[in-house]
């Protein structure tokens, strides 16, 4: 779980929800208590298409919408202490997600809390995301590199090692499977 910082109600929200969770798991010994977290969840399971098109998702693949809509990509802050100076954010596919979740699910024992982190340990920079997107979608994407935003860390990966550790979970789909995915999707549901 990311650490709360002040002014973020996302964080804050979360922390006192892991902890109403403690509680409960202490409060009612039958409870089954599993916790997964993570920061970002992209790509669509590929069985569901039809269901998504019908009902978008209410986040937005904001790379690859901006290429279907000819909108420039901002990367906010290009100066950061990482290799290409953006940020770098921790993927994971949406179908990594669900079995983890499901994994999760079947190793739920009463009176247990477990809490995992979910991500792929390394993360990828703005810059790499784009790069990424421009080859699956073969258009080039026009980028506008504009001021930091508050609050956001350089940094922001996930140690799955817990969940790999007691469940065999590892996150298996790259960041080029999330794009394609994502990318079909997008066009799928965009009209023509």
């Amino acid at each position: 779980m990311r650490p709360a910082r002040a002014g973020d109600a996302a964080s804050l929200a979360r922390v006192q929800v892991a902890s109403w969770r403690r509680d409960l798991a202490g409060i009612v010994p039958s409870a089954l208590l599993a916790e997964l977290t993570s920061d970002e969840a992209e790509g669509v399971w590929r069985d569901r298409w039809r269901e998504a098109i019908t009902n978008p998702p209410t986040s937005r693949h904001h790379v690859l919408a901006a290429v279907t809509e000819g909108r420039r990509v901002q990367i906010f802050g290009d100066d950061y202490p990482t290799p290409d100076g953006t940020c770098i954010r921790d993927y994971i596919h949406v179908t990594d997600l669900a079995d983890a979740h499901l994994r999760a699910l079947g190793a739920c024992r009463a009176g247990q809390h477990r809490v995992y982190n979910l991500g792929n340990g390394a993360g990828f920079s703005v810059r790499e995301v784009i790069e990424v997107c421009r080859e699956v979608t073969g258009r080039d994407i026009a980028t506008d590199v504009t001021g930091r935003r508050a609050g956001d860390p350089a940094v922001l990966v996930a140690s799955s090692a817990k969940i790999q550790s007691d469940l065999g979970w590892r996150a298996s789909r790259d960041l080029r499977a999330m794009a394609a995915d994502a990318w079909q999707f997008t066009q799928a549901r965009t009209p023509r």
